[in-house]
């Protein structure tokens, strides 16, 4: 786990990272700022974690401090496999997605654009 403040009552904390974060019955994943060197695609790692015995509802917040006229790349993988993509302009972002989850799911958020930028990504939902 990241490091951070504590929950009272709880073992997680509050912090940026690429693994989910579970509060109670609430999950968050938040990815910090992190450096694309102008890959050309989505493949710089944003968030990676495999869930646990539930499912989750969430939402899924992409942005970045690309210029206008770069492109893009957001993509969501589950289990290896792309299930949310998007290429765009810098004057389309931010992103909203709204997702589930299923039960012991690898999950892997990539980004990338043309140019040296930074990314971050923030989920935030509940088990069900």
């Amino acid at each position: 786990m990241p490091e951070g403040i504590p929950y009272s009552g709880s073992n997680v904390v509050a912090g940026a990272g690429i693994e989910l974060n579970y509060v109670g019955d609430h999950v968050y994943g938040a990815s910090g700022l992190v450096l694309d060197g102008g890959t050309g695609g989505p493949n710089t790692t944003l968030l990676n974690f495999t869930t646990g015995a539930k499912a989750i509802s969430a939402t899924l917040d992409f942005n970045d401090d690309s210029t206008g006229g770069s492109d893009v790349y957001f993509q969501v993988n589950f289990n290896g496999v792309g299930v949310l993509g998007a290429k765009g302009g810098q004057e389309y972002l931010p992103w909203k997605y709204y997702i589930f989850i299923p039960p012991y799911t690898k999950v892997e958020v990539l980004w990338g654009c043309q140019n040296s930028f930074t990314g971050n990504c923030f989920l935030a939902g509940k088990l069900v």
